[in-house]
């Protein structure tokens, strides 16, 4: 929030219990003497040009314990604005993380200098901190201390900028290291971001996300914060890099960060265990296991299944699916699982032991031993004898089947290098490189490594034993989906949803995060002049509450306005959706191969998608769907157009043009012939 600041009139008397009147706290000696204090005044700059109109001013504070309760601006000693609502800085929680005050540090105001033009101003900061949280017995309650931030001299000028804007900076670390690095910014402009470009040592490393946070108002001129991230791979031989990013604007105007020159450090050796230490725990492991093994007597067969989550995402549902299939051809299932969820219960009520481990244990190789023995010795316990591993998390399932000698399927549906995932999985600490070579290890060792899209699978084939990567599409349950289509009336249905009988229905379905770039949609859609007006609805399914990203989702819309953005929460009822929709919409920049779209295609509606890893594949652009680039505002948002300037005759023919491709290439017979193959002697 950003207050503007009026005079006390003459008629105005302060009174004596008002903390303004008092005054602020005054820190003690000792506070100022033990305390952490850090700030800064990012802009403007000393010495900056400002023009004669609204101009940023921005920065951020931090106190060891004090939370900010307001940051005072001030133009030559004249008070200017006074901001109370501050926002997180990655940069400020990365550098004073463990200070609690940390994740609301960063403050943005724009101050009008419309009076200055042709002057010298000095511009100033002040931080309000909390006031002490224990007040001395008799003494009033006053204001927090006030600390200084910073100061800039400038020039305000008539022919520069009408606001100052746009403008942006990265979050800067002292040092990076080789690797996969996360590189983020941020950008304040008056026009929404259409593109943010990396570039390393000036060679373009593609587009970055993008993502918009709530409008803020100054002065009654909306101001646009958009937050970037995107990553660049450091090599080992470099000893500095330069990194810069374009950003363009939906007007088509681009402008240049100020580069981000950053030493590369060597990658330090994480403390821990040396290789004679583990080499005794794996001997360890291997000889409890192999014992274990002798004195359990002969049972029933089982196939361990290795998988992340038991929620109700995609690829747990594909899971579920092919377990249902294989178990009425007679395989049967032990399964392991970090995260326990809603499945649960169901695979148990299947007679499928579940075994919940919590989280992998990436960064102490010691404890990735111990979960490999606890899933080893559940694997030998309820005799399994081949393991089916789902997604690339599965990793210590994988291992621990491999110990047994148990032949391997991998089943891989992310769509990241290979050393990237572990800092999209784990966060910037990645994994200890034990715990990454026994990964490495296990992919090679696999019988087979099964993708649902030829592009994820050049990501990891030079991994992979020769011959072991295959691609087999996954299918949906086509009889349930037309047995579904035929029994329920779309009419009836589209009325108990609030979908208006000629209202275009717009669907994104799936889990909201941010590779799903939810909230890009809503811009896209909110911010079109084309779309203003028109009877359309963007239904967003798969909220949880609690989740930053779903949350950040429900408050852009909220401030956005639009009734006709709705944002649903996850539900196992989705077929109900899929048959009510004209379209399904998806934004995401990462994705292989979504359940989501084939189900929605076996219904019969075409998709509206970015073109990433395996969707072109599967939607051909303008015959059975249509197609944009990814992690471009400007390219979405004209794909939206597109879609609501079709008519709603050569929509239903796409949508049967969709239904045809599911129908040929996505038949579930084909993939779970393929795994009763690959499984068979094992688990029956």
């Amino acid at each position: 929030m950003l207050r503007r600041l009026g005079a006390t009139g003459p008629a105005e008397r302060a009174d004596s219990a008002d903390p303004l009147s008092l005054g602020p706290e005054k820190t003690s000696p000792d506070e100022r003497r033990t305390a952490w204090w850090k700030a800064r005044l990012d802009l403007p700059g000393d010495g900056a040009v400002l023009g004669p109109s609204l101009n940023v001013v921005s920065g951020w504070a931090v106190h060891e314990w004090r939370h900010l309760r307001g940051v005072l601006i001030t133009v030559d000693g004249r008070p200017k604005a006074f901001i109370t609502t501050f926002t997180e800085r990655r940069d400020v929680v990365r550098r004073w993380g463990s200070f609690p005050t940390a994740d609301r540090a960063g403050w943005t105001a724009m101050v009008d200098f419309g009076e200055m033009a042709d002057s010298e101003v000095v511009v100033s900061a002040y931080a309000f901190l909390e006031p002490r949280r224990h007040p001395v017995e008799g003494e009033p309650t006053r204001l927090g201390p006030v600390r200084h931030i910073g100061t800039a001299r400038c020039q305000v000028r008539s022919g520069e900028g009408p606001s100052g804007l746009p403008t942006g900076y990265f979050h800067e670390s002292d040092f990076v290291t080789p690797g996969y690095v996360h590189v983020t910014g941020h950008v304040q402009s008056v026009d929404d971001v259409a593109t943010v470009e990396l570039f390393l040592d000036g060679a373009s490393t593609g587009l970055a996300r993008a993502t918009p946070s709530e409008e803020g108002d100054a002065n009654s001129l909306p101001i646009v914060s958009t937050h970037f991230e995107g990553v660049v791979e450091i090599s080992r031989d470099v000893a500095t890099v330069s990194v810069t990013a374009v950003v363009t604007l939906m007007s088509g105007r681009s402008f240049e960060l100020r580069p981000w020159h950053v030493d590369v450090h060597p990658t330090s050796v994480p403390s821990g265990p040396d290789e004679a230490r583990l080499a005794l725990v794996r001997e360890r492991t291997s000889a409890m296991l192999s014992a274990l093994a002798r004195g359990t007597p002969a049972q029933e067969s089982r196939v361990l299944v290795a998988t992340a989550d038991l929620g109700l995402g995609g690829g747990q549902l594909y899971l579920h699916e092919l377990m249902l299939r294989l178990d009425k051809k007679g395989v049967r299932f032990a399964l392991t699982s970090p995260r326990s969820g809603p499945l649960t219960e169901v695979l148990e009520a299947m007679g499928v032991p579940v075994l919940v481990t919590g989280p992998p244990q990436v960064q102490d190789p010691e404890a990735y031993e111990a979960q490999v023995r606890d899933i080893g010795a559940f694997a030998v316990q309820h005799g399994c004898t081949a393991v089916l591993a789902n997604i690339v998390t599965s990793f210590t399932g994988a291992d621990a089947g491999l110990r047994l000698g148990l032949p391997l399927t991998w089943a891989v549906h992310e769509s990241y290098p290979f050393g990237q995932f572990w800092t999209e999985a784990f966060g910037p600490a990645g994994a200890h490189p034990y715990v990454v070579e026994r990964t490495r290890l296990s992919l090679g060792a696999a019988s087979r490594v099964v993708f649902e899209a030829g592009q994820t699978l050049h990501l990891y084939e030079e991994l992979l034993a020769p011959g072991a990567g295959v691609v087999v599409p996954y299918g949906v349950d086509l009889d349930e989906i037309s047995r579904f289509r035929d029994g329920v009336d779309r009419d009836e249905l589209r009325s108990q949803l609030g979908i208006g009988p000629h209202t275009r229905a717009l669907l994104c379905m799936g889990t909201i995060e941010p590779r799903k770039g939810q909230l890009n949609l809503a811009q896209a859609f909110g911010h079109s002049a084309a779309l203003q007006g028109a009877d359309i609805q963007l239904i967003f399914v798969g909220a949880v509450a609690g989740w930053p990203y779903s949350d950040a989702l429900r408050a852009y819309v909220d401030a956005l306005g639009d009734e006709r953005i709705r944002v649903e929460p996850v539900q196992p009822d989705i077929h109900r959706w899929y048959h009510a929709c004209d379209v399904l919409v998806s934004a995401s920049d990462v994705e292989s191969l979504p359940r989501s779209m084939l189900e929605v295609m076996a219904f019969g509606r075409p998709v509206a998608s970015t073109a990433v890893f395996g969707i072109p594949e599967l939607v051909d652009d303008g015959v059975s769907g249509f197609l944009c680039r990814s992690r471009d505002l400007a390219a979405l948002r004209e794909m939206l157009e597109r879609v609501a300037g079709t008519s709603r005759d050569d929509l239903i023919a796409m949508g049967a043009r969709a239904r045809g491709v599911v129908t040929t290439r996505h038949d579930p017979s084909v993939y779970e012939g393929y795994y009763l193959e690959e499984l068979s002697g094992h688990g029956r």
